[in-house]
């Protein structure tokens, strides 16, 4: 195993690791300021929660030039 890949994999863990702790953040704040039920709470927090955790990894992705999932690749 080369020091690239370790280096790739490092990141990959680490960014994914640091992407959900912010996105759980984010989204836990900006539910805290609604008052919803429970059942709409949890479906409006999981689709906050997706929708921000997957726009930190395309930055990181854009920042490092790295790519996490590599779904639009031919």
């Amino acid at each position: 195993m080369d020091v690239t890949s370790v280096k790739r994999a490092g990141f990959l863990i680490l960014g994914l690791i640091c992407a959900y702790f912010l996105a759980n953040t984010v989204s836990v704040a900006f539910l805290s300021t609604l008052r919803l039920s429970g059942a709409v709470m949890s479906v409006g927090g999981f689709l906050i929660f997706a929708i921000i955790f997957l726009l930190i990894l395309r930055g990181l992705e854009k920042i490092s030039g790295m790519v996490f999932f590599a779904f639009d690749l031919k």
